[in-house]
């Protein structure tokens, strides 16, 4: 199960029925299993062994919700080393036709012979390919931005370190444009949960986004951007992302290449709260962003999320991502251990925070107690405040803003 639900793991989901209506075709993590309803036993269709995850290709079915087995149908393929890719699956039996490192979407055939799809990563811009089904030849049929695909947009490596369960994490390094192994670099730590998908999107190099950050304009620019995955322990959310980051730092820093002196990181949402909380419990850093963010775990489990759910934000904290595990009653010392507020003293990093004054998702105040508490204690930081927008910016002029004043604080530092 998920632990980010641990009280109420979340099922992988019902994808339709038989032809017949008499069986169900249901997922687990990676698997499409059929269950007959009428004398309740279940048949596993594919078999992974926990590499790949199989699912139904909703658009070659045209959303129906019915079903035909004996027909050949199309599956979407995926892996944890992020992978994608489509086969098809026939009379029990499974032919995979590509599974590769890019995303894979929109795969369309016709005449049984010949498949069109769509195919990007961080550094490939969008193209779409065609491939014969008989011989397996490919041939791409049209590129766009044709003129960002001539340029050197780095490439990745895959990093492995220790979680605090003692297990392997994973996290991806994209290397600067024009990459000298014989120069140090400066990285930049972009950090949520997973973030080892996002190698698998591609974004322009724009300073339109929304939470002020580019990966291909930080990549030209001349900076490493990691993504790390991060996994936690029940009730100890602080330290494992400490101790996860801190391990992938010590892991990066046996590079020659990398300067372990020039490192910053960015969060937003709950990314931004585990940015605050790195502020104020590791020194590793010159320069971090925290955007968005829960600072003060006491003050949000008496909050109430006005966006979207519409119900108490002590929820989000007991039993959802932030994994506190009992209420604030049962076990105040925790919500004081993990909250970045109580711990400003030990800031020893500039600490660039902002919010829109229209997020009600994560109470954009929150920014406000964490920068009070930074100015009370001269601690080095900066606090932007969006007038007319919320939990992400949508208008271009704050994006812009943004996007320029994030810039500007890792140039400071780390440049």
């Amino acid at each position: 199960t998920n632990d980010m639900y641990y009280k109420h793991p979340t099922p992988y989901g019902v994808e339709g029925w038989s032809i017949n209506e008499n069986e169900v075709f249901v997922y687990d993590e990676f698997d499409i299993w059929m269950y007959d309803i009428k004398n309740g036993t279940a048949k596993r269709l594919t078999a992974s062994n926990g590499d790949i995850s199989y699912r139904f290709n909703k658009k070659e079915r045209k959303n129906t919700s019915h079903i035909d087995i004996n027909q050949k149908l199309m599956l979407d393929l995926s892996t944890k080393d992020e992978q994608n890719g489509f086969a098809f699956f026939e009379k029990g039996k499974i032919a995979p036709i590509v599974l590769e490192s890019y995303t894979i979407e929109n795969t369309v055939c016709i005449n049984k012979r010949t498949c069109f799809f769509k195919k990007f990563r961080y550094n490939l811009s969008p193209v779409i390919e065609r491939i014969d089904l008989a011989t397996k030849k490919r041939k791409i049929v049209y590129q766009s931005n044709p003129d960002l695909a001539k340029l050197d947009l780095g490439k990745s490596e895959s990093i492995e370190y220790k979680n605090i369960k003692g297990n392997k994490s994973k996290g991806i390094l994209l290397y600067p444009t024009n990459f000298n192994p014989t120069k140090q670099y400066p990285v930049i730590y972009y950090i949520y949960e997973n973030m080892t998908y996002k190698v698998n999107q591609f974004a322009s190099p724009t300073k339109h986004t929304e939470d002020g950050f580019n990966i291909l304009n930080y990549i030209l620019d001349g900076y490493f951007v990691f993504l790390p995955n991060l996994d936690y322990q029940i009730g100890n959310l602080g330290e494992s992302i400490v101790v996860n980051i801190e391990n992938s730092v010590e892991e990066l820093a046996s590079r020659s290449y990398i300067d372990k002196n020039r490192l910053g990181l960015i969060g937003h949402s709950f990314g931004g709260y585990e940015a605050a909380f790195i502020a104020t419990h590791s020194n590793l850093f010159k320069a971090i962003v925290a955007g968005s963010g829960v600072m003060d775990l006491v003050s949000w489990s008496h909050d109430v999320q006005w966006e979207g759910w519409f119900r108490e934000q002590a929820w989000r904290l007991e039993s959802q991502q932030f994994r506190m595990k009992d209420s604030y009653y049962t076990d105040k010392n925790n919500y004081i251990r993990n909250s970045p507020f109580y711990q400003v003293e030990n800031m020893k990093t500039p600490l660039l925070l902002w919010a829109g004054k229209s997020d009600y998702n994560i109470n954009w105040y929150q920014s406000i107690y964490m920068y009070m508490a930074m100015k009370k204690l001269n601690k080095e930081g900066k606090l932007i405040l969006f007038n007319n927008d919320g939990h992400y910016l949508t208008r271009k002029e704050n994006q812009e803003m943004l996007y320029n004043s994030i810039l500007s604080w890792f140039n400071t530092y780390l440049k």
